[in-house]
């Protein structure tokens, strides 16, 4: 369930490593300014938009609250000077932020850009446009860390350290008493000190490490590897003042791109470090179940032309017949959690890229266990994630599928445009906001991952448990010739940088007018990629052995969906289309 919180996150802009020949400062990549350009309506980090934007929508709000509690013209007037003050406090706060940020980055040749966060960003309908943060972004140098290491350069502590001081609380609060000393009276003054105190002290940062897509690197490697890195900037931030219990830290690995992977300036622009300051704790969770990520600028990601057409080219030709379809197992509507834990579902994942398959048990029990519908899997077999030797099926033939040769150049799942959403990285410019996002093939990808946002004082999880519609931990369902796919418990977090839980798939063939108690081949833990488009949500899942991958496509709002089995057969890949339906 999302949460009315008057916090938003606002789309951030990256420094890349392009350098400014006349000034021999590192500025934006030409992709991240195109992509971003409309962040910033002046581009000098010292020009006090913040404070002026804050300081008028204060003063609005301020004037609402004060015809409504003194409904006379005299407590407007109060209301609105009142307002004023407190957005403009908060506005000069930022404004001064971002301008010592960008005298540091200058000072040490750093790839740095900020955007402001906004209330408006996360709650459209309910949030004003005041700011209430500021989301920095650091761009990884040279000698930041010691190569393959989370081990700061000296140079890199010392420039770290100034950046920390800015978020010291007390740094804060003499920056927001600064502007009280311009307040009517006395008894202003020590109000809006105490208010300062306080609002100091309860600030949140979350530190984020982000990673390129790396040839010599898997997803789990490159999300432990950017906590670690996460981690030792945290603990600079605490060895300057900012108390521990205020940060969280998180490895978000290569789950969030926000330049294209396919370049070398692209794969520059994604490494970098993210600071995100917000005001309390529930602002922290509301940011991350708000953030998402262009799924254009994954490797795998195809061009598009604009006003291409919406349809796959899988979903529109090779389909196999598929005959009469036997009756849907009803055990796997007893799989939905009745409230979704991603956190207790997600499970290390220590395979590089698959998940080989296993044989079902070869309990008696378990095999001759009833369904609901005669002939359809029983729930024990298809809750079943036992471990067991490799599957001796291996051939396609012995799974079932009626499924066609793939061609070489592979095949591509159309999301529609990347989507439009209130969160970071949703701003799309106008030449590319119809232009379909093209996903290629699974046996050209490779699985992602990230951590948990954790706690730098406990190590605890930040707990977000939002997911996305109609993805929140039910089984899905798909048959195709003489075999089926069951997909247990498909959880997408809301959070595009959140662990997506490893999914347990599991392979049936037809008997009769159903399908076997057990299946014929098991993945257990399989890890899932998800891209998210305006139109549908991709969830792949990686396999190996008697099948390679499963790609579900799911329609925004759907409760079915479309999707394919990758297989071995006769030393060629074939797909089989399959038609997917929850079964939650």
């Amino acid at each position: 369930m999302k949460r009315c919180i008057l916090v938003g996150v606002s789309t951030t802009v990256i420094a890349g490593c392009a350098v400014n020949p006349q000034t021999g400062q590192p500025e934006f990549s030409p992709a991240v300014k195109t992509e971003f350009k409309s962040v910033f309506d002046n581009p000098d980090p010292c020009s006090n938009n913040d404070r002026n934007i804050a300081a008028i929508i204060g003063a609005g709000a301020g004037a609402v609250v004060g015809h409504y509690l003194g409904k006379n013209v005299a407590a407007t007037v109060a209301g609105t000077g009142i307002g004023a003050l407190v957005g403009l406090m908060i506005g000069h706060a930022m404004d001064e932020r971002r301008c010592n940020l960008y005298h540091i980055a200058q000072q040490y040749q750093m790839k740095l850009a900020s955007a402001p966060i906004k209330a408006s960003s996360i709650d459209a309908a309910n949030g004003q446009g005041d700011v209430v943060g500021l989301d920095v972004q650091m761009g990884g140098v040279d000698d930041e860390f010691l190569p393959g290491t989370a081990t700061l350069t000296p140079r890199a502590k010392e420039y770290l350290g100034k950046v920390a001081d800015q978020y010291n609380p007390k740094t804060f609060a003499t920056s927001l008493d600064a502007q009280t000393r311009n307040a009517q009276n006395a008894r202003q003054t020590a109000v809006a000190h105490s208010a300062n105190q306080n609002a100091a002290a309860q600030r949140q940062l979350l530190i984020v490490g982000h990673s390129d897509e790396r040839d010599n690197m898997s997803g789990p490697d490159l999300a432990r590897l950017s906590e670690a890195r996460a981690k030792a900037v945290a603990e600079v931030f605490r060895q300057h003042g900012v108390p521990a219990a205020n940060i969280a830290y998180q490895g978000a690995g290569d789950s969030l791109p926000i330049a294209p992977n396919g370049t070398v300036q692209g794969r520059s622009d994604n490494n970098r470090v993210e600071v995100v300051d917000v005001p309390n704790l529930d602002a922290l969770k509301a940011y991350a179940s708000n953030r998402s990520a262009n799924p254009a600028n994954f490797a795998v990601a195809r061009q598009a032309d604009p006003g291409a057409s919406g349809q796959d080219d899988w979903r529109t030709r090779d389909l196999a017949p598929t005959g009469a379809s036997p009756a849907t197992p009803a055990s796997l509507a007893s799989k939905t959690p009745t409230t979704p834990q991603p956190a207790a579902a997600i499970r290390k994942v220590t395979r590089k890229k698959a998940v080989r398959a296993e044989t079902p048990s070869a309990d008696p029990a378990s095999n001759s266990a009833k369904s609901d519908v005669p002939g359809a899997p029983s729930a024990q077999a298809v809750a079943s994630t036992s471990a067991h030797p490799a599957n001796p099926v291996g051939a396609a033939g012995g799974l079932g599928f009626a499924g066609k040769p793939l061609p070489a150049a592979g095949y591509q799942v159309n999301l529609g445009a990347s989507r439009d959403k209130s969160s970071m990285f949703s701003f799309i410019t106008d030449a590319n906001a119809d232009t379909p996002v093209i996903i290629g093939s699974c046996l050209q990808d490779r699985p992602h991952a990230s951590t948990l946002i954790r706690s730098l004082a406990t190590n605890q999880p930040l707990k977000v448990e939002d997911s996305l519609p109609g993805l929140y931990g039910q089984p899905w369902f798909g048959s195709q010739g003489d075999a089926a796919v069951a997909l247990l418990r498909v959880y997408v977090p809301s959070d595009a940088a959140a662990p997506v839980p490893p999914v347990t798939a599991e392979i049936y063939r037809r008997e009769g007018s159903g399908y076997a108690a057990a299946p014929i081949a098991r993945f257990r833990d399989a890890p899932v990629n998800v891209y998210r488009g305006a139109d549908a949500t991709l969830y792949r899942v990686f396999l190996q052995g008697s099948a390679q991958c499963v790609d579900l496509r799911v329609p925004t709002k759907s409760a079915s969906g479309s999707g394919l089995v990758i297989y071995p057969w006769n030393d060629a890949e074939y797909k089989a289309v399959v038609n997917f339906s929850s079964k939650g």
